[in-house]
């Protein structure tokens, strides 16, 4: 039985609420008396404290799917709105690469609880240049076709599945393109393949879009000669495609 709530409304009151606060504490810093900040700043600890924890009991809700898919887009919205705050307070590489991992994870789990139906046409595959071999000549930025499927990279594999499947992939040397890309396009749903710190970055840029985050394989590196699981690909397609 789905839990009727009016998360949408109360998601977006709470995350105004708490930004306003913080508009008002950093506005007012120079001229409030010492208790009076003192007053204001707990007061806004203790609004975010009941948006996180809100937010938190909402995302349980979600994943046990509780709440209708037009209720987990917004809260992966709010917590796409959030997610930057939590890396400002933890700058090593390592604990930023385990919460980036938790987002994906996450981020996942609510597409999933979506149950989204999308058609071939509606649907991309977003991937980096570095997935094409990098002694290879061919120009296959923007266009899969110049591939000439050697098998010696993972763009053959994603000809094939444009020729299973019916959905589009594009590949991009960079975020612009990328946002080119999806312009142009205009998908209802994105299977984005890259790593962490990418997938991460492309998320929180397209957070009114629903995006399925698949990491790469680094065999080499980052940034070069990357492969995607071809499987774990074409059972995200198979998901939640309708045709």
């Amino acid at each position: 039985m789905k839990v009727k709530t009016k998360l949408p409304v109360l998601l977006i009151f709470l995350g105004m609420a708490t930004m306003i606060v913080m508009f008002v504490v950093f506005g007012l810093l120079s001229s409030f008396s010492e208790f009076a900040l003192l007053v204001v700043v707990f007061g806004m600890v203790v609004l975010t404290g009941f948006y996180v924890v809100f937010l938190g009991l909402m995302m349980l809700v979600a994943l046990s799917g509780g709440i209708s898919t037009k209720a987990i887009l917004v809260l992966r919205y709010q917590l796409l709105m959030v997610y930057p705050l939590v890396e400002v307070f933890f700058k090593g590489e390592e604990i930023r690469l385990w919460l980036r991992n938790q987002l994906i994870e996450v981020n996942n789990q609510l597409m999933e609880k979506c149950r989204l139906k999308i058609s071939s046409r509606e649907m991309m595959i977003l991937t980096p240049h570095c997935l094409q071999a990098s002694d290879c000549g061919r120009k296959v930025t923007g266009e899969l076709n110049h591939c000439v499927v050697c098998g010696r990279c993972s763009i053959g594999d994603l000809l094939e599945i444009e020729k299973k499947y019916g959905v589009k992939s594009v590949i991009a040397s960079g975020g612009t393109l990328a946002r080119k890309a999806i312009l142009e396009t205009r998908p209802r749903f994105i299977i984005a393949v890259a790593c962490e710190r990418d997938l991460t970055s492309g998320l929180l840029d397209m957070k009114k879009l629903p995006v399925w985050a698949l990491s790469n394989e680094r065999p080499l590196g980052p940034c070069r000669d990357t492969q995607v699981d071809i499987v774990a690909l074409s059972q995200v397609i198979e998901k939640f495609i309708t045709n």
